[in-house]
């Protein structure tokens, strides 16, 4: 409760208002790298996860008991699993297909991704 108040509190929720918009083209380019040959297969394996589990009735927080709150782990496990897969993808696959959807969406990645660099050997490839 104390970190809510405090991300309240220093509005760090508002560095997140600008991708709103952008959301569309977020899932665009997930749609496309999952797509892309060039990811590794067990990266792409930690999203086929991720979304089974959301989709599965078991949850952490069963929507049931806690009403409203129950969704809170889907949605915090889905925008992990977005983040995590775009950030652990190769950098130059992520570039090309940011710049094939293009526009602002190019200009806000960029903005929120700057200088990223992924762990190199986290996911083998193959």
């Amino acid at each position: 409760m104390r970190f809510l108040k405090r991300l309240l509190r220093r509005g760090l929720y508002l560095r997140f208002l600008p991708l709103i918009p952008q959301l569309p083209n977020f899932i665009r380019l997930g749609w496309r790298l999952f797509r892309d040959r060039r990811i590794p297969v067990s990266l792409k394996s930690m999203v086929v996860v991720g979304v089974l589990y959301i989709l599965s009735p078991f949850d952490i927080m069963p929507d049931f008991f806690f009403p409203g709150l129950g969704y809170l782990d889907d949605l915090t496990l889905l925008a992990f699993i977005g983040y995590a897969f775009i950030r652990w993808s190769p950098p130059a696959v992520v570039n090309e297909h940011v710049s094939a959807i293009g526009g602002r969406f190019q200009r806000t990645f960029h903005q929120w991704y700057s200088g990223f660099r992924p762990p190199a050997s986290r996911f083998p490839s193959g």
